[in-house]
């Protein structure tokens, strides 16, 4: 298992000379984007509604199944926590959690680190916690053009096929002017589960909004 975790969450030395501020308490953010903080059951109906019920299970084993199932009574006790989170700025430590299971890739060197991969189980009412702060950051930058417009990923509307086009238009507007082209292209492995949280939050306060 030391091995595991050595190859699924290694230490990396991150520069962070340029973050001079690396307090983030509470009204330490000079937020410039207002997030829509109301929640009401409907909202969490549609997240729940997407969920598959019966995947496998976080730390809490409560099956997404259970939590469609108790209907509306729930979807309103729910979005009082979640409306909670938003205007006090505080995710439950409860939520934080995860149960990780190691799963082999399609690979025969099962005796290789490499060849598996870490799945993380969270905890179901923090999903979906999570998933409508996700869509009100969403609705946020979008609305207020915090992301750089070449952006493709992520973005509702947009897609590969988006990200193509541009590429292709750029290739062609610098032949007609007889320029070469140039194009670098990378495949960063593992980057979510590098992210530094101090270079994340310092990006957060950059771009207005709250953390």
């Amino acid at each position: 298992m030391e091995v595991l975790a050595k190859r699924f969450y290694p230490e990396r030395e991150i520069d962070l000379s340029d973050v001079a501020d690396r307090e983030f308490g509470v009204g330490s953010c000079r937020q410039e984007v207002e997030i829509n903080n109301d929640v009401n059951g409907d909202d969490v109906g549609a997240v729940l509604k997407k969920m598959k019920p019966w995947k496998a299970l976080g730390p809490d084993r409560i099956p997404n199944g259970l939590l469609k199932t108790l209907g509306k009574p729930l979807r309103e006790r729910l979005a009082g926590v979640v409306e909670a989170s938003l205007k006090r700025g505080y995710y439950p430590k409860v939520f934080r959690s995860a149960r990780t299971v190691v799963l082999p890739k399609d690979k025969t060197e099962i005796d290789l680190p490499g060849s598996w991969r870490p799945i993380a189980l969270l905890r179901t009412i923090g999903k979906t916690v999570e998933a409508i702060v996700a869509k009100r950051l969403t609705e946020a930058v979008e609305r207020t053009g915090r992301l750089p417009e070449e952006q493709m990923g992520n973005r509702k509307g947009r897609s590969y096929e988006d990200a193509l086009k541009v590429i292709t238009e750029l290739i062609g507007t610098a032949f007609d002017v007889n320029r070469p082209v140039s194009m670098l292209a990378l495949d960063i492995s593992g980057a979510f589960d590098a992210v530094n949280h101090i270079r994340l939050l310092d990006v957060l306060r950059k771009k207005g909004l709250p953390y």
